[in-house]
């Protein structure tokens, strides 16, 4: 199920930006993405389009229901 759940987000996420996927502890899944622009436009409508589109594919497919939660690059 969790690798049914990287590849569809990957795929999706994968149209837009650069994607890599990785599987956490506690059935975490990190997706990162490289974007060209800078984080703090969060008006990137690429963006907003495209995590919904995530959730909605993962309820489709898999029955899943979950929380996106994002984040600027960390320099630590």
């Amino acid at each position: 199920m969790r690798f049914s759940n990287m590849n569809i987000t990957s795929e999706i996420c994968s149209q837009h930006y650069n994607t890599e996927a990785f599987y956490m502890e506690n059935d975490q899944i990190v997706v990162l993405l490289n974007m060209s622009t800078s984080f703090a436009d969060l008006n990137d409508s690429s963006l907003k389009r495209i995590l919904p589109e995530v959730q909605n594919a993962l309820n489709t497919y898999l029955k899943l229901s979950i929380s996106i939660m994002v984040s600027s690059e960390s320099m630590n």
